[in-house]
């Protein structure tokens, strides 16, 4: 297995990625079982998917996209069309950030950890 592919399974197992994850997805997602998306990270990042890349997840209600990429693990907002959602995604871009914490981020992604 390669070097990024045990940083990402390392990242996805981590408790406190996963809280901070659900709290952004409640932020986008609000009336959805989000822990759903923890289970689809769960299931297609795993050592038996040795082949696992990256990958993007569609989120229905905000329109918004969870990377997780060799740049890093992050929502994209251009196809956002409530204003006060696409608004909100840096700062929930930092929380993802934090809950991967300093060490795992510099390890595993190319993007610096301070933008």
């Amino acid at each position: 297995m390669r070097c990024w592919h045990h940083n990402i399974l390392k990242i996805v197992k981590d408790s406190e990625f996963k809280a901070g994850l659900l709290e952004c997805l409640e932020v986008l997602e609000p009336d959805r079982d989000n822990h759903l998306i923890l289970d689809m990270l769960k299931n297609y990042f795993n050592a038996r998917n040795k082949g696992f890349g990256s990958n993007w997840f569609p989120l229905p209600s905000s329109r918004a996209i969870l990377y997780i990429n060799k740049r890093g693990i992050y929502f994209s907002g251009e196809y956002i069309r409530k204003k006060h959602l696409y608004l909100k995604l840096e700062e929930l871009n930092s929380k993802l950030k934090e809950s991967v914490g300093f060490r795992n981020w510099t390890v595993a992604f190319r993007e610096p950890f301070n933008d």
